[in-house]
C-alpha cells in the first residue's frame, strides 16, 4: 500500500509544470504588451477629439494630462475625464496643460510632447506645434 508519491512522481509534475509556464507566460506578457499600446492609442484619439472639438466649437480646450488620468477641460469646466490604465503613468512633470486654440493648433505654452511610462515600453504623444497633428510613437 502506497502512502505517498514518489521523488521521481513530484519531479515529472513539476517538469510539466514549468513547461506549461514557459509556454504561457511569455503570451500574458505579450497581451499586456497589447492592451498597454491601444490604451496610448486611445489617449491619441481623445486628444485628435479634443483639438477637434476646438475646431468645430470655435473655442479653447484644454487637455490636463496628470499622473494617472487626464481632463478634458472647456473654460476651466471639466468635460471628459479617463485614467490611462494599469501600468501607464505620465513619464515627466506632475501635471501638463495642452490648450488646443479655437483654430485647433496648441498654444505656445503647450507642451509639445508628452511622454508616457508602461510596464513594457516608454511612449511619446506628439503634438506638431504648427499644425496641431497629433501622433502616437515608441520610445526607445
Amino acid at each position: 500500500m502506497k502512502k505517498g508519491n514518489s521523488l521521481l512522481e513530484v519531479l515529472v509534475v513539476v517538469a510539466i509544470l514549468s513547461l506549461l509556464l514557459t509556454v504561457v507566460l511569455p503570451r500574458f506578457s505579450y497581451i499586456q504588451k497589447y492592451k498597454e499600446k491601444r490604451k496610448i492609442e486611445e489617449i491619441c484619439i481623445n486628444t485628435i477629439k479634443a483639438r477637434r472639438l476646438a475646431l468645430d466649437s470655435s473655442k479653447t480646450m484644454t487637455l490636463v494630462f496628470r499622473e494617472n488620468a487626464y481632463y478634458l477641460m472647456k473654460k476651466g469646466e471639466e468635460i471628459y475625464q479617463s485614467k490611462y490604465g494599469e501600468g501607464i503613468s505620465l513619464d515627466q512633470a506632475k501635471e501638463i496643460r495642452l490648450v488646443f486654440t479655437r483654430n485647433g493648433r496648441p498654444d505656445n505654452q503647450s507642451a509639445q510632447t508628452i511622454d508616457f511610462k508602461g510596464k513594457h515600453d516608454k511612449y511619446a504623444l506628439v503634438v506638431a506645434p504648427v499644425t496641431g497633428q497629433v501622433r502616437w510613437e515608441v520610445k526607445e
